[in-house]
């Protein structure tokens, strides 16, 4: 509840946004959602498979990009699988040693970055994401919540980026939204320290208008996972809700799924 404050009272002083608009943008979203769950059930499929067919209207868009990320805010504290998947979060950051450097892909609405915030103050922060609004929207979170505090944010593509490496990353939400998973795990790889820990979370059948990579069940998310040179310390595997596909698409049953990993090197 005090979290829920935070977030509705940062997007009523910096983007005049009231608590009514948050829901409406989240009621938008949601109907959003259950189109593409419809196609999905019928198809087996998503709509879109290349970033090209989703990036100019929804990652370079502003107006869809500020209401997709208000109504994502809000699913934190609606949708139990967020909430579950957040709660495992802080409780990996609560377990680990203290850090020097953090990097966060995609930091979206920033819930994940702020409680990371509060658990190494004197770290190094970076954030990378493809979004200049999302970008935008997340940076004015951590200045609303720290003013105190920098986070360097870096618009671009999580495939181009390769400065510095880091104690501690958060991938939350990601690797459903790009062409090839691997290539990106691969690349978390290199950018994680020795002895250091990532957070991932990634779905199974959900589709919404940018999710491009279609992962089949856990065993796939977890064999991408482990194929990209990652052991799994920990991991959470929740049974969504969607509309049930029937037929020949019966067995995809969508699924949220969160991992703590390191390398397998360490």
């Amino acid at each position: 509840e005090a979290l829920l404050s935070i977030v509705t009272e940062f997007l009523n002083t910096t983007y005049h946004i009231s608590l009514l608009e948050c829901a409406q943008a989240y009621s938008k979203m949601c109907r959003d959602i259950l189109v593409e769950q419809i196609k999905f059930a019928k198809t087996g499929h998503y709509a879109a498979c290349r970033l090209a067919d989703v990036k100019p209207h929804v990652y370079d868009s502003e107006e869809n990009m500020s209401k997709y990320m208000y109504g994502l805010a809000l699913s934190i504290f609606l949708w139990p699988n967020h909430l579950k998947m957040y709660e495992f979060f802080i409780t990996a950051l609560s377990e680990n040693h203290p850090i020097e450097n953090y990097l966060e892909v995609g930091p979206g609405h920033g819930l994940f970055i702020l409680q990371a915030l509060k658990r190494w103050p004197a770290a190094h922060f970076t954030a990378v994401d493809i979004s200049p609004t999302s970008a935008k929207i997340s940076n004015a979170f951590m200045q609303h919540c720290f003013p105190q505090k920098t986070v360097d944010f870096y618009i671009q593509d999580i495939n181009e980026f390769n400065a510095g490496h880091y104690d501690f990353i958060t991938m939350g939400e990601v690797l459903e939204h790009v062409e090839d998973p691997m290539h990106v795990l691969n690349n978390i790889r290199k950018l994680l320290k020795p002895g250091g820990r990532c957070f991932i979370s990634t779905c199974a059948n959900l589709p919404v208008a940018d999710h491009i990579y279609l992962f089949h069940n856990t065993t796939d998310m977890r064999d991408h996972i482990t194929q990209a040179g990652f052991y799994i310390v920990r991991d959470i595997a929740l049974e969504a809700p969607s509309i049930a596909a029937v037929g020949q698409y019966a067995d995809k049953v969508g699924i949220n799924y969160a991992a703590i990993v390191r390398r397998c090197d360490d």
